[in-house]
């Protein structure tokens, strides 16, 4: 058999499809690109596999292509697979080796260079080796540019690159593919970095970490995402951090986290360290949040602190010269790595602020560089020195302090003191660990007395006692750590070298002063102890502990303890607190947990003209010109600012401004046009609440980040705790729906519920046109397969970042309606649409995906750059002038999920809800609005959906505004958008259960009866003046008849007739609803099929009035088909004014029907409704006949 009819056959696989066979797919980027595991080639490219590939089977090669054989074996493997896989094949590749040996193109070769250039109009080539080389013109004949462009592609699937411990640097191209088979699809990181934890892989990486279970770790690829206004920084910055990690990793410290490459491909960068699989220390805090003391536990702890000072030590003495400080430290920079104990081991992570400086502290005048360190974590010199004085490796000494006495306060009395504690912080300058005074016009700082206040009362702790672990480790915080004098020192010697960062910021060559590190002896005193000092002070309780348990623990029973006793615990009452302080401590607390690149200041450029602006000043006002602003604004930020807005409102000549408080108003537009924030700490919270300034952040996290996130969680955090909260809380544990989504695993899972009880979030979502978004959908033919669980790649858009934010926020069920709920027509839609109420009632929050049309769209992408002016003035300290983007109306109630149906009845059912809108994030509970910015918002007119126990706030009202409000509510509803029109009694029935309860009365199909003028009221609704209604067509799966007097059976808005309060008779006889007669006791809604749908009616005959007399009017349903013919109309009155009308006659209000043909209900006739309408009474007949209204 011929090798082709072999090949048709399939009984002989060709090299290109072997080489298929073998590719794995990268999972990094969104390209999903196939590579070849390294080492693959050498079983696949052998001797025989060549010899197939240029050869026909009945040809022998000679000794010449023997020669050829060897070549590609022993030099060419990949350059001839990538040939093969180029399609290159027969005669023209054996055509095309021959070429590539006679130059001695070789794999050492690869990559070649990209042949495309773009040209005038065209593509033109430009060919680099080999293929500059063609000469010969049958090779010329066989590669041209497109086929030299395809084997430039396809070489990538042969060179993912192999990462190893001996080389740091990478560089690749652009197209290089990574050999990363999996990503953790929740995704951690900064304003300018992420974090993504990927598996390679295992013949990509060389001598690869273990984890505690013998298989090979993760790792974490750190992504530094550029910022085009800040490139040349962020570039300064990885090349700072790479230099500091290829220089520190001679150290091979346990305690600080190994690199293992940085990479850069084309334009990105890229760090990669093992992935820390226990998290970091704050996440180990919270994960085990009430931890047993033990003497393990305890020794496990100060092991590892010392290992961290350890680590400290030798950073600050790096190679007994110069020295590299970290300048971040906090608890989410100390990575766990697991290992056979609780505590794991603890590594310092995130050099991305760490310095090297050949010279000691004492001499650099200059100011160092790293500015950025975490606000929480920052020494006093930060705040007294303003940074006109070099930092000093002392700086990671207070931060230290700082982690280890939240550890005690952990180890000591759990998760939930250490919150206390946090609480506590909430005064001083940003949450910090000290307090600054003035004294003498000067800023002087001082141990904050609340940290002060707890290490007073935990060293008067049985555990912190004489002779103990604890008590010794306190101590060391207390009285060489977290200590505000700085030791002074005198030089010693002199070195050549560079001054602050070498090669950095400055090469200002000449001879400075230094003491080394290294030479430092530990010094006692009332000074800031050093790295040496605090690594022995440890080691000196480990050798204590090694032989005497008690020392390290007393036994006790703990689990009561929740702290100092002595505490005041921090009142969330916000009537104890100004507006401002109020948002501090809230403030403060999201902030601090914030990487601090999201601080980083802009450039500023500012005229003279708006140098002298005091927009701070009482009484602030300006006036000038749109002309004048556009010829400044190319040198003035604030006046560049100023034209963009007058741009956007289309505003010419003249213009003024003033301030309110924390917005500027523009004279003759209602809304503000820019918003001021005020940094924290640059000022005390009298002055900001003197003058109504808010506190806040001119930039906002990239959506869908760890920071995003962190916001998330503590708008729910404070919502849990806020004593004036109370209305807002779930219970722990609610019956849960009948169908939830387990999101806790690597595979989504449907989960019957079976009557079990739990939490749970819900998401608030549009389907989408079904043309332009799949609908993912649970049926009855897929449901056990959804059961045995779903893939998360298989989910739309929207509900994956449902799914990411569910786990982002810790919980581990989610309610989707498309999955949890049976769709088609044999699906269990109609039984479970009547516990919607309780869906989103008892949900411990709802996320609303408002920026999202359908399914496809999610809602965690990218928002818009907000443009701000940063001021820094010596009287009112430093604030922001920003773009106006707090508009919760807009985004969110005229928003496009606020148009469709079913979201009504969703916002107005949920305790809180979280909004995903195009700018900006919000939150809604029953303390009002609070927006992404920290501005808080009071929204009148929509408090009545958002009570968080609708409908409360409306049944304090009056009786006349209650009705107001529901007919406010109806006419709203009745103007959103379905999917599906026969969902529209469905879509608010929860919301309509809540009002006939609180109402006290019966009623359904958006008709309340009371045995009064309600039912006549709400029978009085209307066309709406924009509208025209259509009949719904019901299926019959959904089983439910809608009668024609209700405004639930059609398409379209509605408006109501408006009777005089008070000024009515309502006819109680004539007109009689379902639910007459039945006991008060009970109530009875849309879902009660028992009772019927008919109304029981006297219809009488009319004479028309002229159409344009004012004491009638008929407002048909749908004029269209109301073609003037009365013959067989007829009107039920509903009630007359009390009052006459000029004509001295009553007004008599009527619904407007005609009989259905044919069609008889005990014996009586019945009729639909087509219009409602007034008229005098002497137009009404005075005979009636009984019917029914249907």
């Amino acid at each position: 058999m011929s090798r082709d009819s072999a090949l048709m056959d399939g009984s002989l696989l060709s090299l290109g499809d072997q080489l298929c066979q073998r590719f794995v797919h990268s999972k990094f980027d969104d390209r999903s690109l196939p590579f070849l595991p390294e080492g693959s080639i050498e079983s696949l490219v052998t001797e025989s596999a060549i010899s197939t590939e240029l050869f026909d089977e009945d040809d022998v090669p000679q000794t010449p292509e023997k020669a050829l054989i060897r070549f590609v074996k022993e030099k060419a493997k990949k350059v001839f697979a990538i040939t093969v896989c180029s399609g290159i094949s027969g005669a023209e590749l054996l055509t095309t080796m021959r070429f590539f040996k006679s130059i001695s193109f070789t794999d050492n070769d690869l990559p070649i260079k990209n042949p495309e250039t773009p040209g005038q109009g065209s593509l033109s080539w430009t060919f680099y080796f080999p293929f500059d080389q063609m000469r010969e013109k049958p090779i010329f004949k066989i590669w041209n540019g497109w086929k030299i462009s395809g084997f430039y592609t396809q070489q990538w699937r042969f060179l993912a690159p192999v990462f190893s411990k001996t080389r740091f640097q990478h560089y690749l191209s652009p197209d290089s593919i990574f050999p990363f088979t999996w990503v953790n699809n929740i995704v951690k990181g900064g304003m300018f970095s992420q974090v993504y934890e990927v598996e390679i892989h295992p013949r990509h990486q060389e001598h690869p970490e273990m984890t505690i279970d013998g298989h090979p770790a993760h790792v974490a690829i750190k992504e530094i995402l550029v910022n085009n206004d800040l490139r040349q920084e962020i570039e300064k910055n990885y090349e700072d951090e790479r230099k500091a990690l290829s220089e520190i990793t001679d150290l091979r410290h346990n305690h600080i986290i190994q690199r293992i490459a940085a990479i850069e491909r084309g334009e990105k960068r890229y760090f990669m360290f093992q992935w820390a699989d226990g998290g970091n220390l704050r996440e180990f805090w919270k994960e085990q949040n009430r931890p047993t003391l033990t003497s393990d536990l305890v020794k496990q702890a100060i092991t590892q602190l010392w290992g961290l000072a350890d680590a400290l030590h030798a950073l600050h003495n790096y190679k007994d010269q110069g020295n590299y400080r970290h300048g971040d430290l906090k608890p989410e920079n100390i990575l766990r790595f697991k290992d056979k104990t609780c505590v794991g081991i603890l590594k310092i992570a995130d050099m991305g602020l760490a310095k090297h400086h050949n010279d000691a502290t004492a001499v650099r005048k200059k100011a160092t560089s790293a500015k950025y360190g975490t606000v929480r974590y920052e020494p006093p010199e930060v705040v007294t020195n303003r940074l006109d004085k070099a930092r000093s490796r002392l700086y990671d000494i207070w931060s230290m302090g700082c982690i280890m006495l939240e550890c005690m306060i952990w180890l000591m009395y759990g998760c939930k003191a250490l919150d206390n504690f946090d609480d506590s912080l909430n005064d001083g300058y940003d949450s910090s660990f000290f307090k600054i005074k003035e004294v003498d016009g000067a800023p002087v700082a001082e141990v904050h007395p609340t940290v002060v206040k707890w290490m007073d009362l935990m060293a008067a702790d049985r555990q912190c006692g004489k002779d103990s672990a604890l008590g010794d480790l306190l101590d060391l915080v207390r009285n060489r750590l977290l200590v505000v004098p700085l030791r002074i020192q005198a030089p010693t010697r002199i070195l050549n070298g560079t001054e602050g960062i070498p090669s950095i910021e400055e090469n200002l060559n000449r001879h400075i002063s230094v003491t080394s590190a290294s030479q430092n002896t530990p010094e006692i005193g009332p000074y800031r102890a050093d790295a040496r000092a605090m690594r022995s002070g440890l080691e000196r309780i480990l050798r204590k502990a090694d032989s005497n348990q008690i020392y390290l623990c007393r036994s006790q029973d703990r689990q009561n303890l929740h702290g100092p006793a002595l505490i005041p615990q921090r009142s969330h009452s916000n009537s104890l607190l100004s507006p401002v302080a109020a948002e501090t401590t809230y403030m403060t607390k999201v902030r601090d947990k914030m990487p601090n690149d999201l601080f980083l200041p802009q450039a500023q450029k500012l005229c003279q003209h708006c140098e002298r602006l005091d927009i701070l000043a009482t009484g602030f006002y300006l006036s000038d010109t749109v002309s004048d602003l556009q010829k400044r604004a190319s040198a003035c930020d604030f006046c560049n600012l100023l034209s963009e807005v007058c741009k956007t409102l289309r505003k010419s000549g003249s213009f003024q401004l003033n301030r309110e408080g924390s917005t500027l108003k523009m004279a003759g537009i209602t809304d503000p046009i820019l918003s001021i924030f005020h940094d924290l700490g640059t000022r005390k919270l009298s002055f900001l609440a003197n003058i109504g300034l808010q506190l806040g952040f001119p930039r906002l996290a990239p959506g869908g980040h760890e920071l995003h996130f962190e916001v998330l969680r503590h708008w729910l955090q404070s919502c849990d705790l806020g004593g004036s909260h109370s209305n807002c809380l779930q219970a722990l544990e609610v019956n849960l729906p009948t169908r939830l989504l387990d999101v806790s695993g690597s595979q989504i899972r449907l989960w019957e519920t079976n009557g079990a009880r739990g939490k749970y979030l819900a998401l608030s979502h549009p389907w989408g046109e079904p043309a332009k978004h799949r609908h993912f959908c649970t049926y009855t033919n897929n449901i056990e397969k959804h059961r045995n669980g779903i893939n998360f790649e298989d989910l739309p858009a929207t509900f994956k970042d449902a799914v990411i934010t569910t786990r982002e926020l810790g919980f581990q069920h989610l309610w989707i309606d498309s999955i949890c709920i049976i769709q088609g027509p044999d699906g269990d839609f109609t039984e479970e649409s009547k516990h919607m109420e309780d869906v989103f009632s008892f949900a411990y929050c709802v996320l609303a995906a408002s920026r999202a049309t359908g399914q496809e769209d999610g809602f965690l992408g990218p928002r818009p750059d907000r443009d701000y002016v940063t001021f820094n003035r010596s009287n009112s300290g430093k604030y922001h002038v920003c773009r106006q983007i707090d508009d919760f109306e807009g985004d969110v109630i005229e928003g496009k999920l606020c148009q469709r149906g079913w979201v009504l009845q969703e916002r107005a059912l949920a305790h809180r809800s979280i909004y995903f809108t195009e700018r900006q994030t919000y939150w809604e509970c029953g303390q009002g609005v609070r927006c992404e910015t920290m501005t808080k918002l009071d929204n009148n007119v929509a408090a009545f959906l958002g009570d968080p126990r609708f409908p409360t706030i409306a049944m304090n009202s009056p009786r006349g505004a209650k009705i107001h409000l529901y007919q406010d509510l109806y006419k709203q509803y009745s103007r959103l958008q379905f999917s599906r029109n026969e969902d529209r009694p469905f879509g608010i029935a929860g919301l309509e259960k809540r009002l006939i309860q609180s109402f006290k009365t019966h009623g359904g199909y958006g008709v309340f009866d009371d045995g009064g003028g309600l039912l006549r009221r709400s029978l009085l609704w209307q066309r709406g003046s924009d509208s025209i209604l259509y009949r719904i067509i019901f299926p019959a799966e959904r089983d439910l008849e809608v009668p024609t007097w209700s405004w639930m059976a059609y398409k379209g808005g509605i408006d109501y007739l408006e009777p005089p309060f008070d000024g009515v008779d309502w006819e109680k006889s004539e007109i009689q609803s379902p639910w007459a007669n039945k006991s008060p006791d009970g109530f009875y809604h849309t879902s009660d099929k028992s009772l019927g749908i008919s109304l029981s009616a006297v219809a009488r005959e009319f004479s028309q009035l002229d159409t344009n007399h004012s004491a009638s009017k008929l407002i048909f349903d749908n004029p269209a088909k109301s073609d003037g013919q009365l013959a067989n109309v007829r009107v039920i009155v509903v009630g007359r004014s009390r009052s006459k009308t000029q004509d001295s006659e009553r007004r008599c209000y009527v619904l407007v029907v005609t009989p259905k043909a044919m069609k008889h209900s005990a014996g009586m006739m019945v009729y639909e409704r087509t219009g409602v309408g007034y008229m005098p009474d002497s137009c009404i007949s005075q005979n009636g006949t009984p019917v029914k209204i249907q």
